[in-house]
């Protein structure tokens, strides 16, 4: 690093440059290595800011578009705002949340026998993955609200108010949305809410189709579970801590309460709107949902 030292500032100062296109963590640590660098980064602090929070939290226009939106003005109009200390605490807040979904993401999409081909997202994949996040972060936040009850979906005037929105994003933008979204309402599926079917089907796998369908649509539940437990089988444990363990069946823990009722519960009616509800809440909702799914400790959010 003392080699370093002796390179003109100019030098210094693209060499800094080039970290910050690797992303903010590169940057920090490259500005701490010496004082020299430390005091380039002080001078073109927020250019080099913009930059590594482009690459480690960007698209930066959409996360803009997110942070400063307010009921005040309508959510397709492009806000411009300076970037400011205050405004990349912000944007860091938010940029880790979808960084999250960046780890679930390949676990939800690859799934089965399309497993093989799971992989780790490259760098242009990661950032289509946050703006789609992002843009449907945003949809959420300004028309999941109670100024756009669920009830309002039919009238003209709303209508095109979230079409001008959707206007603004290509083809090719709305299909990574619906990608995302698929995945989301997939984990809502299988982790948070499943449905009588989804639940008999984890049953199935694990103890045989006769008794799952006896724990759900029989009165031979009852005669089979004294049965295995007299028997003293393994099936019969305290109660599931992980949540791939939440099928298991134990003492104190019956897989068939784990279910969120029928599959017509999932469709977008007043009295039985569990799933479509809950979509409303996504992304950043999502994930202390997906983390508690085991013991559905969170409430249903209030109605919209």
């Amino acid at each position: 690093m003392t080699q370093l030292d002796f390179l003109p500032s100019e030098t210094l100062a693209h060499i800094l440059h080039c970290a910050a296109d690797c992303g903010l963590p590169s940057l920090l640590a490259l500005a701490g290595t010496s004082q020299r660098l430390h005091a380039i980064y002080t001078v073109h602090q927020l250019p080099l800011l913009h930059l590594a929070l482009d690459a480690s939290y960007g698209p930066l226009e959409d996360v803009i578009q997110l942070v400063t939106h307010n009921a005040s003005q309508p959510a397709h109009l492009i806000r411009a705002a300076p970037l400011s200390f205050a405004l990349m605490n912000t944007i860091i807040d938010v940029g880790r949340i979808a960084k999250r979904w960046e780890d679930i993401y390949p676990f939800k999409k690859w799934q089965g026998a399309s497993s093989v081909h799971r992989r780790l997202l490259n760098a242009k994949e990661r950032r289509s993955l946050r703006r789609a996040i992002y843009r449907i972060w945003l949809y959420s936040n300004a028309f999941h609200t109670p100024k756009f009850s669920r009830f309002t979906r039919r009238i003209p005037q709303i209508q095109i108010l979230r079409a001008k929105l959707l206007y603004g994003w290509t083809v090719s933008d709305l299909a990574e949305i619906m990608d995302v979204y698929a995945i989301l309402r997939k984990i809502l599926a299988e982790n948070v809410c499943p449905s009588n079917a989804r639940v008999q089907k984890k049953v199935e796998a694990r103890y045989g189709e006769e008794f799952a369908n006896s724990l759900f649509f029989g009165s031979q539940a009852i005669s089979m579970v004294s049965q295995t437990q007299t028997n003293g089988s393994t099936y019969y444990q305290h109660l599931p801590t992980r949540t791939d363990s939440r099928y298991v069946i134990g003492n104190y823990h019956d897989p068939a309460l784990e279910a969120y009722g029928d599959d017509i519960r999932y469709a977008p009616a007043p009295e039985t709107y569990h799933m479509p509800h809950k979509l409303t809440r996504l992304p950043q909702s999502l994930l202390p949902h997906r983390r508690h799914a085991q013991a559905q400790s969170l409430p249903d959010p209030a109605p919209i």
